[in-house]
C-alpha cells in the first residue's frame, strides 16, 4: 500500500475518533446546561467543582505525581459535572422514602452513582479508544469511594479507585463544605482545607488534597468568578403585615 493510502486510513480513524469524542462532550455539556437551568445554585457548584478538579489534575501532572496529559485533564474538567448529573434520579425520589430508603447501601448518592454507571454502559458513544468513556464512567461511578474502602458503590480501596474519581471526590467535597446549604452554613477555605487534610489517606487521596491546598490562591479566584447567587431573606409577617420586603416603601404600594 502506498503512503497516501496509509495516510488516508490514519486520517479516517482520527476523524472518526474525534467525532465520537465531540458527540460525547456535547451530551455531557447538555446535561450540564440542564442542571444550570433547573438550579442556578447547583450550576455554580459544578462550575467551581470542575475547575477545582482541573487545578488538582494540572498540579499532579506538573509535579509528576500522576501521568496525565492535556487530553486527560480536559476530560476530567468536562466530565466532573457527572457527579451532580448522576444523582438526578435521587432528586426525583427524595420525597418518596418507600421508593428510595436512605439506608446503608440504598442511599441517594449510591443510587446516583449506579445510575451514572448504567448510563455510561448504555451509551451509544464508542470512541475508537475507550479512554474517554472510561474516564467518564469512573468519575460517575467511583467518586464516592474512599481510600479506606468504606465508600460506595463497590468498596474500592486506595489505588483501586481510579485517579480521576479521587481527584473529583476532593473537588466535590471541598465545594460542598465551602458552600451555603439549607441544612448548613458555609465553612471558610482554611476550615475546609484542614478537614480534608485530616481525612487524607483514610477518606481522600493525600496527593489530591495537597494539590488543591497548594493552589489555594487560584481556588479563591474561582470562587470569586463563580459565586452563588445571593438569595434575599424571605419576608416575615408581624402583626399581620409583611416586613423586610426587598424594595423601599414597600408598605405604601
Amino acid at each position: 500500500m502506498s503512503l497516501d493510502v496509509y495516510a488516508h486510513l490514519i486520517s479516517s480513524v482520527i476523524t472518526s475518533e474525534m467525532l465520537a469524542v465531540r458527540l460525547l462532550a456535547a451530551a455531557v455539556k447538555t446535561a450540564h446546561d440542564m442542571v444550570h437551568y433547573r438550579d442556578p445554585e447547583t450550576g455554580a457548584h459544578i462550575d467551581r467543582m470542575s475547575r477545582y478538579a482541573r487545578l488538582i489534575a494540572q498540579h499532579l501532572a506538573a509535579t509528576g505525581a500522576a501521568s496525565l496529559d492535556d487530553s486527560d485533564i480536559e476530560c476530567i474538567f468536562q466530565f466532573a459535572p457527572l457527579t451532580t448529573s448522576a444523582n438526578s434520579p435521587a432528586d426525583a425520589s427524595c420525597s418518596s422514602p418507600d421508593r428510595f430508603p436512605l439506608t446503608n447501601g440504598g442511599n441517594a448518592a449510591a443510587h446516583g452513582a449506579r445510575f451514572g454507571n448504567d448510563q455510561c454502559h448504555r451509551s451509544q458513544f464508542r470512541p475508537g479508544s475507550s479512554r474517554w468513556l472510561d474516564l467518564l464512567r469512573h468519575i460517575a461511578e467511583s467518586h464516592h469511594e474512599t481510600m479506606d474502602g468504606g465508600g460506595y458503590p463497590n468498596g474500592l480501596h486506595d489505588r483501586e479507585i481510579p485517579l480521576e474519581a479521587r481527584i473529583v471526590a476532593v473537588a466535590d467535597v471541598f465545594d460542598a463544605l465551602t458552600s451555603v446549604r439549607p441544612y448548613k452554613p458555609s465553612w471558610n477555605n482554611d476550615q475546609a482545607f484542614a478537614w480534608l487534610r485530616k481525612l487524607a489517606r483514610t477518606k481522600f487521596d493525600e496527593d489530591c488534597v495537597d494539590a488543591l491546598i497548594f493552589n489555594a490562591a487560584k481556588v479563591v479566584e474561582i470562587q470569586k468568578q463563580f459565586h452563588e447567587p445571593a438569595v434575599p431573606p424571605a419576608p416575615t409577617i408581624v402583626d399581620g403585615c409583611l416586613t423586610d420586603l426587598p424594595f423601599p416603601n414597600a408598605h405604601d404600594r
